[in-house]
């Protein structure tokens, strides 16, 4: 996988991506392809406040790739969190997640992402795909994932 930090943004090119032929879908249809070293990688924490009582700060680590399948942008993605406990946090912080296209919003909430379990490593494993709605622009436009820290009361 790409070793790519991220604090706010995770970005990606749609240009590293390559057309995926398929059959029409809808943009709420999903298929599933495996992670593989193309996808960029990132990483979202946040702290709640009894966070010292349960191991430290919470985490969600994840894996996805921008792909064109027949002329329109998909976006694939899988993702582990850090404890089981931090599911709920875990969805409200992809619920918030956007991609950009050429920084336009073109697509929010990411818990359509495979969840592949708590602590898991991605490679490999299952992402979930869905359809964005937007054509694909041509040339090289950047799609960018992000998602935003937050903190978490108890």
């Amino acid at each position: 996988m790409k070793k790519t930090a991220f604090a706010v943004l995770a970005a990606l090119a749609l240009s590293a991506c390559t057309p995926v032929p398929g059959p029409s879908q809808n943009q709420e249809t999903l298929r599933q392809t495996p992670v593989t070293e193309d996808f960029a990688t990132g990483r979202v924490s946040w702290r709640a406040d009894r966070s010292a009582f349960r191991g430290g700060p919470a985490s969600y680590n994840y894996a996805y790739r921008a792909v064109v399948t027949d002329g329109e942008i998909e976006i694939c993605g899988a993702g582990s969190y850090s404890r089981k406990n931090d599911i709920s946090e875990t969805m409200s912080v992809m619920r918030d997640a956007v991609v950009l296209l050429d920084g336009q919003i073109i697509m929010q909430d990411m818990r359509f992402f495979n969840d592949v379990g708590p602590a898991t490593g991605l490679l490999g494993k299952m992402a979930n795909c869905k359809k964005t709605g937007v054509d694909f622009p041509g040339g090289s436009p950047e799609i960018i994932v992000g998602t935003f820290s937050r903190t978490v009361l108890r």
